[in-house]
């Protein structure tokens, strides 16, 4: 049996730095009647036994739907996460698994090696030497709305002089607490 990587790795663009051990969500699915070896496997070879090749950084638990195994796994961001194993040919399909409200904040991109980037937090592909997934979450943005800050002096009981007289002001604004921070 002759078997492929699949290498998951989490970006964050345009947002805060993730905490330390933040972690992020994906289930994998794999169908391994794809897989190269069923052409002419050994009576002995099973799914039970393909799903055994399996290992890497995450221990996954697999649950069999249809003829499809499913596990699910955590990323930390900027972390890449591998599994080894997986029969060569048989498909998968990485999804990110965000809820609705991470899909109000954030555009999700996946690329596969050096594809292009697509939008969405899934990609399927089948399995080859070595696969690398890249899912980037970047903050949507939006139209900030700003204000206008008027500053004005008035004197009162003044002579000529100090009428034309220059004041100097000093301005700070704390822009962390800005709307658009929210």
């Amino acid at each position: 049996v002759t078997t492929g990587s699949l290498n998951v790795s989490k970006k964050l663009v345009n947002t805060t730095p993730a905490e330390v051990g933040e972690t992020f969500n994906f289930k994998i699915t794999l169908d391994l009647s794809t897989a190269d070896i069923y052409d002419d496997a050994a009576p002995w070879v099973s799914d039970e036994y393909l799903l055994g090749l399996i290992s890497g950084s995450e221990s996954l638990t697999w649950t069999e739907e249809s003829g499809k195994y499913t596990a699910t796994f955590t990323v930390d961001a900027a972390e890449t996460v591998t599994i080894n194993g997986i029969a060569r040919g048989a498909t998968y399909t990485v999804e990110e698994i965000l809820t609705s409200s991470d899909l109000e904040k954030f555009t999700v991109t996946t690329q596969i090696g050096s594809e292009a980037a697509k939008e969405g937090a899934s990609v399927s592909s089948a399995v080859a030497e070595k696969n690398a997934v890249l899912f980037t979450n970047s903050v949507k943005t939006t139209t900030v709305e700003t204000s206008d800050l008027n500053i004005s002096k008035h004197l009162i009981n003044t002579t000529p002089a100090e009428v034309s007289k220059t004041f100097s002001f000093k301005i700070t604004l704390d822009l962390s607490t800005a709307d658009a921070y929210k």
